[in-house]
């Protein structure tokens, strides 16, 4: 039943996965003064890359392999690996730099910083066996 609940795209994800026990994600966010903020991407883990899909797609696979049960999201805690976010950051930096034109624009009204907030999805026991 799960593999009939999978798009192709994800059971290459599910390929990629191979061996792993996690899949680092930043995500990229305006910030003001008092820590509010506002998200401006979605959660990026270099895979949309490989596959050379959009990461709205990336995300759509991502909820639906959470939702059979295949990843976790662990949204509020991060790895102390630096060099797994350093890779990503580095294959972002063209929407970094975009992100910070568009601040110093005030196009995110009265933001100031652009954070990059940093997480990953756990592969669950289930996740393993395919």
């Amino acid at each position: 039943n799960k593999i009939n609940s999978m798009a192709p795209d994800e059971a290459k994800i599910l390929e990629l996965l191979k061996n792993k026990n996690e899949i680092y994600y930043i995500t990229f966010n305006a910030e003001n003064k008092e820590g509010h903020y506002k998200r401006l991407s979605y959660k990026l883990t270099g895979i949309e890359q490989t596959l050379n899909i959009t990461s709205k797609q990336m995300q759509i696979h991502l909820e639906n392999l959470i939702s059979l049960s295949i990843l976790i999201d662990k949204e509020e805690s991060f790895k102390v690996d630096e060099k797994g976010y350093s890779n990503l950051i580095n294959k972002y930096l063209n929407e970094k730099n975009l992100y910070e034109q568009r601040l110093n624009q005030r196009m995110y009204g009265h933001m100031e910083k652009i954070e990059i907030k940093k997480s990953y999805f756990s592969i669950t026991a289930i996740g393993k066996t395919f």
